[in-house]
């Protein structure tokens, strides 16, 4: 593909982004005079399964036209909401475009517009991504840590003879961020006229951790059938503290391996630079020569792919 016919289809292509993240923001911003009151009543996440359907939850069933034909686009916009509550999808696609357009047309500029500008382009638009599905990640960490302690104290608090209901309360006031958050809306919800079922399935939904989807079950199913819910919530603890401590010996077995990739990965990067500095003349070839530059450019690729594999095979679902 000539590099003129390239660029005009990347233009295109970035301006058609940039035409529909201003117009998704502008229909964005349209609704957003609705009332605080309700957008609490929502709660970022839509819960509208039935109490009698308590085991989909595990099932991850979609229950929106937008996961049903976007399942991935879905998920980003909970994990999103999750990690930045006050942007929206139109907004945070905005700033994609808007960020790509940037460091494209600064490298543009510097280096050419092919391959540095299109290539930072790619860069500016998957830089947001990147930072959303790690800071996502690390939020995952932190409440999967604070969910036992969480379950620990809503069973002492029942065992106290206070009903459900107080309970998220008090986890809300007493328990550390940001789990205390998602009690604070759950119990916001069930103040503003949700039912218990509904705004648990909508903390279940915004979390989006397996385990706390066993506690949510546990809790429909025990409203229906009665039980000791304290109980059931020192079996889940107990189960989710075994499941950690086998999680850390599989981490502990695995991680000769993680070091063997990185090493590997890291051995030819730093013999290049040594190289580069010791002898210029020596490397010189594979950064002049367009066949050179090629097989640098394949060595990266087949560098990175055998990292990829490597993780998947160290990798242990538990």
């Amino acid at each position: 593909m000539p590099t003129e016919t390239a660029i005009l289809i990347g233009g295109a292509i970035a301006a058609a982004l940039l035409v529909w993240g201003i117009a998704r923001l502008v229909t964005d911003l349209i609704p957003s005079v609705q009332s605080r009151a309700h957008k609490r009543l929502i709660g970022g996440a839509r819960a509208d399964l039935q109490a009698t359907d308590a085991i989909s939850i595990l099932r991850k069933r979609p229950d929106s036209f937008r996961a049903q034909q976007f399942p991935k686009m879905a998920q980003f916009e909970q994990r999103l909401q999750a990690v930045m509550p006050d942007t929206s999808l139109a907004r945070f696609a905005f700033i994609c475009v808007a960020l790509g357009f940037v460091c494209g047309g600064l490298a543009s500029y510097v280096a050419g517009p092919f391959p540095a500008g299109l290539i930072l382009l790619g860069v500016g638009v998957a830089a947001p991504v990147l930072v959303v599905n790690a800071m996502r990640a690390k939020r995952e960490r932190v409440l999967s840590d604070e969910l036992i302690d969480a379950l620990d104290f809503l069973a002492r608090v029942l065992r106290a003879g206070h009903s459900l209901a107080t309970a998220l309360q008090m986890c809300s006031e007493e328990l550390p961020q940001p789990i205390a958050d998602e009690f604070r809306q759950c119990h916001e919800q069930l103040s503003l006229g949700r039912s218990m079922e509904e705004a648990l399935l909508a903390m279940a939904i915004r979390m989006d951790l397996t385990d706390f989807n066993f506690f949510v079950t546990s809790v429909m199913i025990q409203r229906q059938t009665g039980g000791d819910l304290a109980e059931i919530l020192d079996n889940i603890a107990k189960m989710i503290r075994n499941r950690i401590r086998l999680q850390q010996q599989v981490k502990a077995l695995t991680s000769e391996g993680r070091a063997t990739g990185w090493v590997l990965a890291a051995l030819p990067v730093g013999m290049f630079i040594v190289m580069s500095i010791m002898n210029p003349n020596y490397v010189s070839l594979l950064l002049n020569d367009p066949t050179g530059r090629m097989m640098l450019g394949s060595s990266a690729g087949l560098l990175v792919l055998g990292l990829v594999i490597i993780k998947r095979i160290v990798t242990i679902k538990v």
